[in-house]
Parts: C-alpha cells; structure tokens; sequence
C-alpha cells in the first residue's frame, strides 16, 4: 500500500487532481478492506490505542496526501473531507476495531470535522482539547514547524512598516533579545510546567525558551499528526447546501488551502495547485492564526515629509541600526516600553511617545530621563511632523534633528482567508458579533480563539478551546442567536458607557480572571488555581515600580503563594 502511495505521489504532478483523487479512493478501500479483515489486532498490538486515535482519518487524506505522504512511517493527518469513496469514514472503521456497534455515518453524532488554522500556541491547545472531546483534528500551518510568532526568524519584510500583501508576510515579530513579560509559570497550560528545563531558567526567559515550551507540548500530546505544515489557508467559506447535517446547528465550511513551501521544485510541481487550491469539507473552524503579524499604523499630519529610518516594531530585531542615533518610538505598550530600552542602550536619545502609561508619574512633565544611559525621554501623543526631521507634540514641545521612527504601535486583527460578508465584520479594531468573544451567534460552528488582548494567553487559548470543544460536541449548550447577540450588545453598551474606545472592546487586563471562570464553569469545570492570578498582579506591579528590573526581581514560588493563600484562608475562617 505504501508502494501504491508513493506512485501516486510520483505521478500527481503529471496527473489531474481527478486522477489523483480516484486513484487515492481506489487504494482507501484497499486500506479499509486490509484494516477489516487482516490489520487492525496487528496495528493495535504494535502501536497502541493511541496510535489508532491519531490514525482515525488516514482514510481520507484526498485533498493533499500525495504532498505529504512518508513511506515507512505511520504517522499522517488528514484534511478529511467528504469523500463517497471512502467506505462510510474513520469512525465506521475504528469501530470495527475495537468490536463494537456500528453508527452508520461518517462520523458519530458528537464528533466533528474540526479545521484549525494556525499551529502556534492558541492552534495546539486547541488541537488538544479538541481530540479530548472526540473530534477529527486538521491542522493547516503555512510554516513547516509550530511555534507560531514565537517562531523567532532574522528575516523581516520587503517594506519595513509592513505595508505588504499576504504571501510576502513574515509571521514572527519577535526581536532578538526579546524575554517574557510574565513569569513562565503563569504562561504555561494548566497541565504542562513552564518550568526551567527549556534552555533558560530565569522566570522571565528568552522568547527561545517559550518556542522549545510549545515545541515540547506539541510532541507530548502527539499534536504533529494532526498538522499539515505549509499549507496555507486561502479561504474559508460557508457551505450553500446543509445536507451533510453535522455542522454546528447546520453550517459547515469548506476550507481552501494551499502548498505554502518555498522549494522550488515543489513550487513547480505545484504551480496549479498553489494558483488554484485545494478544497476539503469541515464541519467547524477554529481561527487560530494570531494577532501579533498585522502591523496598525496611526495617521499622523505630516509623516510624509520625514526623510529618515521608518520601521514598525514587527519588523525590529536588533538596536544596531540606531546606534548613534536621534530615535523617536510611537506607542509605551509592552513592546514600547522594551524595545525604547533597547535602543536607548546603543543610540544618542530617545523619545518615547505615548498616550497614556503604565504608571501616571512616567508622564509627568517633572519625569525624569530614563535608561541605561538616562537618555530616554518621555513624551505626549504627536500632534504633528514639522519637516524632514522634526515633531511637535501635544503639549508644544519639539523633537528635532530625527534620525528614525520606531511604531510600537501595536496590530490589528486580520483574517484574509474570511471572505464571506455576514459571518463578522472588522471595525477599528473591534470583531463584531462575538459571544464571549469567541463565537458568531449567527453561525456559531466557527470560533475565534485568543482574540482577547492584554492577558496571560496560553491558559486562556486552552479554555477557550475546551469551551468551544465541548459546544460542537454538544456537552454544552449555547443560548440562542438572539439572546447571544443581546449579550454582545450589552457587553458593547456598557464599555462605552465607561468610555473604553471601540478599538479596546477586546482588551481584557484584570477581565480576564472572571472570564475564564465563567468559560471554566460554562464547561462544568474548577478553576484555574488562585496562585496564578496573585503572580500575574503582583508581576504588573512590579513592573509599574521597577520598570527597569522587574523582570529580576525575585517573585514568590507557586508553592509559596499556595501557602500564604492557605493561611490566608485559615485565618479567614478564625
């Protein structure tokens, strides 16, 4: 069979997709028939039960099997879409396996077809939870490792404020020397240590440590065979007919993907492909493709004059080319706030300009330079360029003699794959309609994990994913369109009663703690332990005091919080 596979992998470039496709059901029934009647004690006796959950759609791997197809190993994934060919499904066959009863469909009642597109630390928790709840899991990820933006490259793009289209995008905006800022046990799953055997100890580590974190998850859950590296998503579009039946309350999706490699030989032999894609059926999608790629760029009067170095901070990787130099940095976020150290450490001054700050002091007038070499100084907002190297700011005051412009102004959300209108709509930074953040009340088989912004985000893309897990197979059990929308417009309603801009609504901060309980409970489950949300505070008040070190300042052990939590509660009840 593996023979008969690699032929039609030989033969696909030469061949149609038709061709193709017949050839593939012809050698799936082979399969089945094997698996009946001869295979499956064998395969279970040498591989495990495990194996065989992993396996449960190797029949139907039409849409991109001849591309990924490695003799000799058992490992694959699969797309699986809905084929007539392929003997009722995996479902039908992994039951005759394990003896029992027969359901006569594709799949089973519970179980769905689950596309995940992105295979970066919101993908793998997702593609965990969802196996965990019985579904079919099909990661699509455009690059050939997971890790998503923490996969650190030195490459960045062809225009350096980001202004490009989607296949000239690099995904990562990590900087070189670039560490957390949160305590890695804070970041880690709910039940896999971020602990310090991942190539840095320190509890603020190197974003390298991080990358090896979810590398290691991924291979602990047997997540890479689920996902489908370079393959690149192009469109994700609503089925017009319902007949399948399995879609979440009737919607399904068909999911056009392509080769994203950049060999080219495979580009050649796949230039029909890449231009025309490759369709496969799902009955959910879950978006897991981040927010971290997309540059946002504020409109300020006169940018256009400036004649010096213009980058936005996805594009930074390392302080060299400012050395010496006059550096304006827009926006006094997390990356703000760094990457101005950063530079200030090897350039002449720097401004830092921002809005608002972490702590009010810092934007006092009376506030003092800051830095390694005190050469980092604060401003307001810019009001306006005054020539080709020059600004004014709001409160009147002039930077002159400009060498560079650094935007740490932050992204914005992007799904280029989401081409149908109605299903949500992208409005200054705000996806509107989202129940709970996550889910379209009016075609809720599609989810959007981490969209949620100022959070520790891997527990909560781990939540989310359950939560959405556990609604397609029917374990819980949403309200309906109507009342989801009324709570979404009452979420709308009361931040801007409190006057929070659109461009926030999905800024959680301290949010997020009664958010993730509330999915938790949603769920039927504890939860997260209390130890997590006293570290995340008292990191962010470190980091309003000691801006500077606060990533070595010493924190409390988890088993230290644990037990003044304990005492806390004991002498509550005294």
């Amino acid at each position: 069979l593996v023979k008969l596979m690699g032929f039609v992998k030989a033969i696909r470039a030469r061949r149609s997709q038709a061709t193709s496709t017949r050839l593939i059901s012809f050698l799936i029934c082979i399969e089945c028939w094997l698996i009946k009647h001869e295979g499956a004690l064998a395969v279970a006796e040498h591989e495990g039960s495990s194996w065989i959950r992993g396996q449960e759609h190797a029949h139907s791997r039409i849409g991109f099997l001849s591309s990924n197809i490695h003799p000799g190993s058992k490992q694959t994934f699969s797309a699986c879409p809905v084929a007539p060919l392929t003997c009722k499904g995996a479902n039908r066959r992994v039951t005759r396996m394990s003896g029992g009863e027969d359901e006569g469909g594709v799949c089973g009642s519970k179980s769905k077809r689950v596309a995940i597109i992105g295979a970066g630390a919101a993908g793998l928790a997702t593609a965990k939870q969802m196996r965990l709840a019985g579904h079919e899991v099909t990661v699509f990820e455009q690059t050939g490792e997971v890790g998503g933006v923490w996969q650190y490259s030195n490459e960045t793009e062809s225009d350096p404020l980001g202004k490009v289209g989607v296949q000239g995008r690099v995904h990562s905006s990590m900087y070189e020397n670039l560490r957390t800022n949160l305590p890695r046990e804070v970041m880690s799953f709910s039940d896999f240590d971020f602990d310090g055997s991942f190539g840095d100890s320190r509890r603020f580590p190197h974003h390298s440590a991080v990358f090896q974190y979810l590398v290691a998850y991924s291979d602990a859950n047997s997540l890479r065979g689920n996902i489908a590296f370079r393959r690149r998503v192009m469109s994700i579009e609503p089925c017009a007919s319902q007949q399948e039946g399995r879609g979440f309350r009737g919607h399904s999706w068909i999911v056009k993907h392509t080769s994203s490699s950049s060999s080219p030989q495979q580009q050649q032999q796949q230039q029909q492909e890449v231009q025309e894609g490759v369709s496969d059926h799902f009955d959910a999608v879950a978006v897991c493709n981040g927010h971290y790629s997309e540059p946002f760029l504020p409109q300020l009067e006169g940018s256009e004059a400036f004649s010096g170095i213009v980058i936005h901070s996805h594009n930074y990787r390392s302080p060299l080319l400012f050395a010496g130099k006059n550096v304006l940095v827009v926006g006094a976020s997390a990356s703000g706030e760094d990457i101005s150290r950063e530079v200030g450490a090897a350039a002449n001054k720097v401004f830092l300009s921002a809005r608002s700050w972490q702590n009010p002091e810092w934007g006092l007038p009376s506030a003092p330079p800051f830095g390694e070499h005190r050469n980092i100084h604060r401003r307001p907002v810019v009001a306006r360029f005054l020539g080709h190297d020059s600004v004014q700011f709001e409160d009147g005051r002039v930077a002159d003699k400009l060498d560079a412009i650094i935007y740490c102004t932050g992204y914005r959300y992007h799904f280029p794959f989401l081409r149908s209108p109605g299903v949500v709509d992208v409005d200054d930074n705000a996806i509107y309609p989202l129940f709970k953040h996550m889910l379209p009340p009016s075609m809720p088989s599609i989810a959007f994990i981490g969209i949620p912004a100022k959070i520790v985000p891997f527990p909560q893309f781990e939540i989310q994913a359950r939560f959405a897990a556990k609604v397609w197979a029917g374990d819980v059990q949403l309200p309906s369109e109507q009342e989801m929308l009324e709570e979404v417009r009452a979420e709308w309603k009361r931040k801007q009663e409190l006057g929070v801009p659109q461009k926030y609504f999905h800024v959680q901060g301290g949010d997020q703690f009664e958010y993730n309980d509330e999915l938790l409970s949603l769920c039927g489950a504890d939860p997260l332990p209390e130890w997590r949300i006293y570290m995340f505070s008292q990191c962010s008040q470190n980091k309003r005091k000691f801006p500077e070190t606060y990533r070595d300042t010493p924190l409390p052990t988890i088993e230290e919080y644990e037990k003044m939590l304990a005492n806390a509660r004991l002498a509550a009840t005294r």
